[in-house]
């Protein structure tokens, strides 16, 4: 099992990056893949309803993110994307699994504004001394500072399921095999474009049909993205039945590496949005 969940890590990381050859990879991989993973002995939490929590680490599976302070935080974060799969795996496995964000930011405020505004409940350390680095020193590119824990803190996976689909899908699958939990892939029916890959600060638009497939008008109350890099408008505020509209999103990289940004559309005044994404690879 551990051989194949190497070798398959491996294939995804490689169908998704430009940036290393195999041996690299490979080494990334197999140098994490089961190692014990070291927590500092204190730690403050933090949600966007709760300033500090206690934590209780003992016999949980956890997802372990990490953001440095260098580019633009909050789009490296991508706390809506963190958002759904912490919540998906909370279904899955009644809450047996820890997602837990790790940051070491140039800004508290800033950082609790991020979290407040996009209502990220699940539990976020605010490491200002970047102990966590400190004590792991964790490889320097974000795909690769995203780890699966099992109960006794060894790392089962590396590699960031929020960024590659076929990554996610086998998070969760590894999640549920070991849980003894029965896993049917979910279908995501979210539009999403992949664009390739771009220069960093050239400004890449792609755009999405919406389509009024209703007997009433749809009313477009809100549309906002996922980060300050990315911007969408809409031709139309009201689309009538059995008509369109086009929604325009717009990314501006400010940094290299593959991304995945989203746009979020609510209409009709119900409060799940309808989700549009966009991914691809800046050099």
């Amino acid at each position: 099992m551990k051989l194949i969940s190497v070798i398959c890590l491996v294939s995804l990381c490689l169908s998704c990056t430009n940036e290393y050859n195999k041996d690299t990879i490979a080494n990334i991989v197999q140098e994490w893949q089961g190692r014990e993973f070291k927590f500092p002995r204190k730690e403050v939490f933090s949600t966007s309803t709760e300033d500090t929590r206690p934590l209780n680490f003992v016999n949980k599976y956890k997802i372990i993110t990490y953001t440095d302070s260098i580019g633009c935080v909050p789009c490296r974060m991508q706390l809506k994307q963190w958002s759904r799969l912490a919540n998906t795996l909370d279904s899955l496995t009644t809450s047996r699994v820890l997602v837990i964000k790790y940051v070491c930011p140039q800004n508290i405020t800033d950082l609790k504004y991020d979290l407040t505004r996009d209502g990220y409940r699940h539990p976020v350390c605010i490491d200002l001394s970047d102990s966590l680095n400190k004590l792991n020193h964790f490889p320097k590119d974000d795909r690769f500072r995203c780890f699966l824990l099992d109960e006794n803190n060894r790392v089962i996976l590396i590699g960031n399921p929020v960024q590659n689909p076929k990554i996610k899908d086998l998070y969760i699958r590894t999640i549920c095999e070991r849980l003894g939990i029965e896993y049917v892939q979910n279908i995501d029916d979210n539009p999403r474009i992949s664009v390739g890959t771009i220069q960093k600060g050239e400004p890449k638009t792609v755009c999405f049909e919406i389509r009024n497939d209703d007997n009433a008008a749809m009313q477009i109350d809100t549309i906002y993205t996922s980060c300050e890099c990315t911007t969408a408008k809409i031709d139309r505020m009201q689309i009538p039945r059995n008509e369109t509209a086009i929604l325009s999103v717009t990314y501006t990289p400010d940094g290299t590496g593959d991304f995945v940004r989203d746009a979020y559309v609510k209409v009709n005044g119900k409060e799940q949005p309808k989700i549009f994404a966009i991914d691809g690879t800046v050099k």
